[in-house]
């Protein structure tokens, strides 16, 4: 996992930051830990060994746009737009600035992701966010997604956070929780300092 951040994308992710007032600074910080961004690349990664078509790309749960900044800069793939998913409407702008270089093809969207309906069929589907969503919103978010739509999940064991509402305590129980379909394209397990951090990557058929 060799990539390179672009010094012009990490002076829109301090300028994001810096706007931001004090009480909001130390929560966008988060998106920063070591493990946040080696859980990161490591979506890219696989990813850049499966899929060599032009993409779009749903990131659920998508934060402060991080991911879709480093899917801009690392994806060896072509992307032709990223729509970036979150409940929380503070989100939305510092995910717009971190994404600055990439406004013509990056969008972002406050919602719920339980209620949100496509209107076209992307090629990619990410949430990284499982363990902070109750069983019933990931059932509605996943019963949505359109079918031939690759679908790209993350979780963890780390029960020992309070916004952690659904972690998963082993791989299989991981699959299990998510629906995860038995031919995954990828599926593993990463360990980080605190806690283990799982990924399936499957078609949804």
């Amino acid at each position: 996992m060799n990539q390179k951040i672009d010094i012009i994308d990490c002076g829109y992710w301090f300028n994001a930051i810096r706007n931001l007032p004090d009480i909001e600074k130390a929560k966008a910080l988060d998106a920063f830990w070591h493990s946040q961004l080696t859980s990161k690349y490591w979506i890219i990664d696989i990813l850049n060994s499966y899929i060599k078509k032009p993409s779009s790309i749903y990131v659920f749960g998508g934060w402060i746009g991080v991911l879709p900044s480093l899917l801009f800069q690392a994806s060896t793939f072509p992307i032709t737009h990223i729509t970036n998913i979150d409940i929380d409407p503070w989100c939305d702008d510092i995910s717009k600035t971190i994404c600055t270089p990439y406004l013509n093809k990056f969008s972002s969207i406050t919602m719920d992701m339980a209620n949100f309906d496509y209107n076209i069929i992307p090629n990619i589907v990410i949430n990284t966010s499982c363990e902070h969503i109750s069983q019933n919103t990931y059932d509605n978010w996943f019963s949505k997604i359109p079918n031939k739509t690759i679908i790209v999940l993350q979780s963890n064991n780390y029960f020992d956070c309070d916004q952690h509402i659904r972690c998963s305590n082993s791989l299989t129980n991981f699959k299990q929780m998510h629906h995860v379909n038995q031919r995954t394209i990828y599926e593993g397990v990463k360990k980080c300092e605190f806690y283990d951090r799982y990924m399936c990557i499957w078609m949804k058929h």
